[in-house]
């Protein structure tokens, strides 16, 4: 098979693979990128590259940056490997395969591309969105002690979009700080962000959390907008929320039907909540105004929920779809 001709213009581009690759710093100079693949292997192909496929799975064209559309054609297992992207300008397709990483490690550091339909096995996402995620899946286990730790399953902190995504991946966080030295301030957990200045959605929450300190479904700190977004498991710990525990900016049409103090967010913080929906005598029923019928978040029991003149904002059109007990996202 033709190998593809892979150009490095920056230093600082790390790459990623599990097969022979070429590279260019100006010579002609091969190295092998992990020492155990092939030749003949084909893990990503970059469409319209004119030839067979590219054994790495991304490539720096001529102008330095990560660029181009890809494709991964198979699973990767990196959970012993130190190899991953810092910069990430391309579009990535997952198509539907599973990137396997090493507990409480980021497969981007910096994503200012596309990345869909790619599972995440293990690990996370990125470190900083500012691009796109979509499409995606983290699953896995997680139970860890620690002195000091915090967990999200698809960005540390999103300053992009991050949309259909489901988080499947379960945390569960203990303190492993010596008894007069605890670090429980910083175990937080985000289901899909640790903190949204971009937005989220269209994004479920279906894996329980659990944290010494703080845990949300969906983003620990929102500074942005999370829209048409579900929590449907356990949020636990010192304090658990089902969507932002600390929103400063806007929840509107979110769902939660899962077990946490707070069904949204805690009632202190002053960011915007406005049609959103929880399953009475999932919280403790710590948020403001929830009791009234016209009020902005309605408590619902579990007959209301099953109808969906309950949840007269939800488009049941094109995002939201009744199923047996409650709505769920298309």
């Amino acid at each position: 098979k033709t190998r593809c001709r892979i150009v490095f213009c920056q230093r600082e581009c790390d790459i990623m693979a599990d097969t022979k690759i070429e590279e260019s710093r100006g010579s002609d100079e091969k190295e092998e990128a992990d020492g155990t693949g092939t030749e003949d292997t084909e893990t990503l192909s970059q469409k319209d590259a004119g030839s067979s496929g590219c054994n790495a799975a991304f490539a720096a064209d001529h102008r330095g940056s990560i660029c181009g559309t890809y494709y991964l054609t198979k699973d990767l297992n990196l959970s012993d490997s130190t190899k991953r992207i810092k910069k990430l300008n391309c579009t990535l397709f997952g198509n539907g395969h599973t990137i396997t990483l090493s507990d409480r490690s980021c497969l981007i550091t910096a994503n200012n591309g596309t990345v869909s339909n790619l599972k995440i096995s293990g690990g996370a996402l990125a470190r900083c969105n500012y691009g796109t995620i979509e499409g995606c899946i983290a699953y896995g286990q997680t139970s860890i002690t620690v002195n000091g730790q915090i967990q999200y399953g698809f960005a540390e902190e999103n300053r992009g979009i991050i949309r259909k995504c489901t988080n499947r991946h379960s945390f569960t966080v203990r303190n492993g700080a010596p008894s007069a030295a605890l670090k429980e301030a910083s175990m937080y957990i985000g289901g899909i962000a640790l903190v949204n200045r971009g937005k989220i959605e269209t994004c479920y929450n279906t894996a329980p959390l659990y944290s010494p300190s703080r845990a949300a479904g969906i983003s620990v700190w929102n500074h942005g907008t999370i829209v048409n977004c579900m929590n449907d498991d356990k949020v636990d710990g010192k304090s658990g929320c089902g969507i932002s525990y600390f929103n400063f900016g806007t929840l509107n049409n979110c769902l939660n039907t899962g077990r946490a103090d707070y069904a949204f967010s805690v009632s202190s913080v002053k960011g915007t909540q406005v049609n959103c929906y929880y399953l009475k005598d999932m919280t403790k029923d710590k948020d403001p105004g929830a009791d009234t019928p016209t009020a902005k978040i309605r408590r619902l029991t579990s007959a209301q929920m099953k109808s969906a003149a309950s949840f007269p904002s939800f488009d049941f059109g094109s995002v939201w779809v009744m199923k047996k007990y409650w709505p769920q996202l298309r």
